[in-house]
């Protein structure tokens, strides 16, 4: 088998698994994330995140390692609700 044919077959390979991959990509069924630990203490979600979701910042990580069910504690940095 000589080399062209060799990159050919590799070539054709690999367009075969980027061509399922991109199939089975559409199979993932949505996310469909609610807020619901903002709605439940009444605070928007950038009190506990950063912008690039789901990271969360220095009080998200605080309150996350002293424990979530502790929430009447605590005091929620005070920050606007984004538009």
């Amino acid at each position: 088998m000589s080399i062209r044919a060799i990159r050919g077959l590799v070539l054709c390979m690999l367009a075969f698994i980027g061509l399922v991959t991109y199939e089975i990509s559409f199979m993932v069924p949505e996310a469909h994330a609610i807020p619901a630990f903002a709605w439940k203490y009444g605070v928007p979600c950038n009190v506990c995140h950063v912008p690039g979701f789901p990271k969360l910042n220095d009080f998200g990580n605080t309150f996350r390692d002293r424990g979530i069910n502790s929430a009447r504690m605590w005091t929620f940095p005070l920050t606007k609700i984004s538009p």
